[in-house]
């Protein structure tokens, strides 16, 4: 298995490396769809780390090669998904079976600034929501108005209920 694993055919590539300053994990970017390589899975093993931050699509053949890929990582790996893009929340949120047996550690939250209309991208972590019951307050970058988080809540509630 190479460290690197790459699709370019399509309009946007998928690209999943071996991460150089953090053994152990995987930093993916791009389109996950037909043409993503997901081989990488069955590489894994141990404790093993997804980041998805730069995920910026998953379209159904996508999630379809994921679900087979997930399914074919060896037993002896243990997964944890950070800085999960919200591309990604969405698709765990409502595919079964796509976290695997894996966790979300953190997630990045797409909030609009409902005062000037600036869209903010905040880091949160699953732990500190578990423990909290809900998202910490976020103010605007722009304007320093608290923008609002009760949506939000309500789609990423699975993960404060440790799903």
């Amino acid at each position: 298995m190479t460290p690197k694993t790459r699709a370019s055919k399509g309009a946007e590539s998928f690209v999943a490396r071996a991460s150089r300053e953090q053994p152990g994990t995987w930093e993916l970017a791009g389109s996950i769809d037909e043409n993503a390589d997901l081989s990488f899975f069955r590489a894994l093993h141990g404790p093993s780390r997804l980041n998805l931050r730069q995920i910026k699509r998953m379209n159904s053949h996508g999630v379809r090669s994921w679900l087979e890929n997930i399914r074919k990582m060896p037993g002896t790996a243990t997964l944890e998904l950070i800085e999960c893009s919200p591309v990604m929340i969405d698709q765990l949120s409502m595919v079964t079976g796509l976290l695997g047996r894996g966790r979300v550690v953190s997630f990045y939250v797409s909030l609009p600034c409902l005062r000037c209309g600036y869209e903010h991208e905040e880091l949160f972590f699953t732990e500190d929501y578990r423990r909290d019951g809900h998202l910490p307050a976020v103010s605007c970058p722009r304007c320093a108005t608290t923008l609002e988080l009760g949506e939000v809540e309500s789609q990423y509630g699975q993960l404060g209920r440790g799903k």
